[in-house]
């Protein structure tokens, strides 16, 4: 199995109604083999989230995921291929489907 480095940034938050994402970019200084985007929802909470991945500009092949549903602390992870120098970027929102309020950590991962 290839090793790969890899360079990561992540967002963290709990929200009462809606908040945006912001921060998730890998710019394009490296040549990305892939990227990753890891979600961990929090215990206790139940969150929706909204995710677009852009890469050189436009939106990426199957980047634009919709209304992924977290429960408590359940977390995914999706993977893109990307074979490029460009500049990646997620972004996009979590709200708050329930009382308890809705709270996630959003973590871009670029493997080079």
């Amino acid at each position: 199995m290839k090793e790969y480095q890899r360079e990561s940034v992540s967002w963290n938050g709990y929200t009462d109604t809606i908040s945006s994402i912001d921060n998730l970019c890998l710019y394009n200084t490296q040549l990305w083999e892939r990227c990753e985007i890891y979600i961990q929802g929090y215990e206790g909470k139940n969150t929706i989230c909204m995710l677009t991945l852009i890469s050189n500009g436009e939106i990426h092949k199957n980047g634009r995921m919709e209304r992924i549903k977290i429960t408590g602390a359940e977390s995914r992870i999706y993977v893109f291929e990307i074979h490029k120098k460009v500049s990646v970027i997620a972004a996009g929102y979590i709200s708050n489907p329930s009382v308890t309020g809705g709270g996630a950590s959003i973590t871009l991962t670029g493997f080079l």
